[in-house]
C-alpha cells in the first residue's frame, strides 16, 4: 500500500536486500510457512517477502542485457497468484517473453506507468489489490536500484548465490492445515509503530560497529529496560511511548 507506515517497511526491506546484493552480506528472512502439493509450494505466510523477491528478479531480468531472457522468464513463470483470476492473468502476462519491456523506456518513466500503458494491460486490473500492490513495489524497486552497481551483477548475485535465505516450515510434516495460519493471525492487529521501530533498531545495532553484544542488547530492550519503564510508569498503557524518551 501507499500509506506512510507501509512505505517505511517496504523501503527498509528493499534497502536490506540491496545491501546484501551489493556487499555480499547474508540476509535471513525468518520463517515462511506453507505446504508442498503436487511438487508446488503453497505459502500460507510469507507471500509478501516471496512476491518482493519475484518482482525484483523480474525487474532485473527486464533491465539486463546479454542474459538468457527466455530461461529466466520460464523460471519466473512458475510463480503465480490464485487469489483472483486477474492476479493469475497478470503474473502470466508479465512473464510472457513477448511482453518484454524496453530498458530505455524504464529509464525515462516509472515501471507502473510503462506496464499500465502497455497494450496487454487490462484497465480492470487497476482494481485488483494484488496487482496494485505489485505495481507499487516495482516502482519502489526502480527508485532504489543502485546505479553504481551493474544490473547484470545484481541479477547474478540474486540467482547464483545463497545470500538471501529463509527457514521453511512444512505444515504437512506437522500435520497442520490452514487452521494454523488462521490462529496465527487471529488477533487481526497491525504491529505498532514502536514494534517496527524496535525491529529496525535491533537490526541497525547488529549491523553497526557499536560495541554492544547483540544478545545483551535484546535482553535489555525486551526485558530489563521494559521492566524498569513498566515499574516507573505504574500502568500497562503508554509503555511504548516512554521508550522514546
Amino acid at each position: 500500500r501507499k500509506d506512510n507506515k507501509v512505505a517505511i517497511i517496504r523501503e527498509g526491506f528493499l534497502n536490506s536486500i540491496f545491501d546484501v546484493l551489493s556487499e555480499n552480506k547474508p540476509l535471513h528472512l525468518d520463517f515462511i510457512y506453507g505446504s508442498i502439493k503436487n511438487e508446488k509450494f503453497i505459502p500460507l505466510d510469507g507471500q509478501q517477502r516471496l512476491t518482493t523477491l519475484f518482482l525484483l528478479h523480474w525487474y532485473l531480468v527486464q533491465m539486463s542485457e546479454g542474459i538468457d531472457y527466455e530461461w529466466h522468464l520460464k523460471r519466473l513463470g512458475r510463480f503465480t497468484y490464485k487469489t483472483r483470476k486477474s492476479s493469475l492473468a497478470f503474473c502470466r502476462v508479465i512473464t510472457d517473453s513477448a511482453n518484454k519491456l524496453s530498458r530505455e523506456i524504464l529509464n525515462e518513466t516509472s515501471v507502473s506507468e510503462v506496464i499500465t500503458n502497455s497494450i496487454w494491460f487490462l484497465k480492470v486490473w487497476k482494481r485488483d489489490p494484488t496487482i496494485k500492490g505489485m505495481l507499487v513495489m516495482l516502482d519502489e524497486i526502480h527508485q532504489q536500484i543502485r546505479i553504481e552497481e551493474s544490473i547484470e551483477n545484481l541479477l547474478i548475485k540474486l540467482t547464483d548465490t545463497r545470500s538471501i535465505v529463509f527457514e521453511f516450515l512444512d505444515l504437512n510434516e506437522l500435520r497442520q492445515t490452514d487452521e494454523l495460519y488462521v490462529k496465527m493471525n487471529a488477533r487481526g492487529k497491525q504491529l505498532t509503530e514502536f514494534e517496527h521501530f524496535k525491529a529496525w533498531l535491533q537490526s541497525h545495532v547488529s549491523r553497526s560497529k557499536i560495541q554492544i553484544e547483540e544478545e545483551q542488547w535484546q535482553k535489555n530492550i525486551d526485558g530489563n529496560w521494559l521492566d524498569l519503564i513498566w515499574t516507573s510508569n505504574g500502568e500497562l498503557f503508554g509503555v511504548d511511548e516512554l521508550f522514546y524518551y
